[in-house]
């Protein structure tokens, strides 16, 4: 007969395959775990990936409407209220001629008074659509603003190009885009920068279209702008990330500010689009 394995041994071999059962199972867990953790990763990234989607959507839904709705309000003013007016105009210019002394200082009165409404509806008209924007491009809307702002003594505003055909660097839709953030920030120095020389610069070098802004304001902390950003500053930050471009900041405290907007050049299908 053969012998039996002695009792220590038995207990040997037990202990060993129990040792080695509990390690396995740990092993599982530990490898559950690595995988759970990795599926919930990934699930946040997704999450997080699709909150900034939706809030991309947003941004753009907004600004598009926002532009619309301007479109609409500029159309309105110019052919609705604008052409109203014109006609209050001329119904005066007729009454001036044929009313007695009184009544000619009286229309003299109210005739120059609808003259200065014609002439504020029609620059509201242009700023909210200026029409040059569309005729003419981006540039000389540029050029037009610099021309306004400097008929101000209080303000000096320069602006330069070395761009002979901004076909290349922007379409319609990105002119109306940087239009509004020269608009927005031109209003930001003025307003809260209290600036009184801003100089703006439109430059093309080899694929990319640089948009730099400078003023001698009292500037800001940098630091702090996550804390206390304005409608004005996401406006334009919205608008740079529309146009898949990169913005950059620099100020400090009494010594004015600093942006520089980088767009990438358009490729040739969306020129011919």
């Amino acid at each position: 007969m053969l012998n039996s394995p002695e009792p220590a041994e038995n207990l040997t071999i037990y202990i060993a395959l129990i040792l080695f059962a509990v390690l396995a199972l740990a092993l599982t867990i530990i490898l559950l775990f690595f995988v759970s953790r990795k599926k919930i990763s990934q699930k946040k990234l997704e999450a997080q990936a699709l909150k900034l989607k939706h809030k991309s959507d947003l941004i753009i839904y907004n600004i598009e409407t926002q532009e619309m709705e301007r479109q609409r309000i500029a159309q309105d003013l110019h052919d609705d209220i604008g052409s109203q007016l014109n006609l209050i105009s001329l119904g005066l210019h007729r009454l001036q001629k044929v009313g007695s002394k009184i009544e000619q200082e009286e229309t003299d009165a109210i005739l120059l008074l609808t003259e200065g409404v014609i002439d504020r509806v029609r620059s509201l008209s242009h700023e909210l659509l200026p029409p040059i924007l569309e005729k003419f491009g981006l540039i000389a809307a540029l050029q037009e603003v610099e021309f306004n702002y400097n008929k101000i003594n209080s303000i000096q505003l320069n602006f330069k190009t070395n761009i002979d055909d901004e076909d290349i660097y922007v379409d319609l839709s990105r002119r109306l885009h940087l239009y509004r953030i020269c608009q927005e920030l031109i209003q930001n120095s003025l307003k809260h920068g209290k600036a009184k020389c801003i100089r703006m610069s439109l430059l093309g070098q080899n694929d990319t279209l640089i948009l730099s802004f400078n003023d001698d304001g009292v500037g800001f902390d940098v630091n702090k702008l996550d804390s206390g950003k304005g409608m004005g500053l996401m406006n334009i930050e919205n608008r740079v990330e529309m146009l898949h471009g990169t913005m950059s900041i620099e100020s400090e405290l009494h010594e004015g500010s600093s942006f520089q907007i980088r767009l990438p050049k358009l490729e040739k299908d969306e020129r011919d689009h």
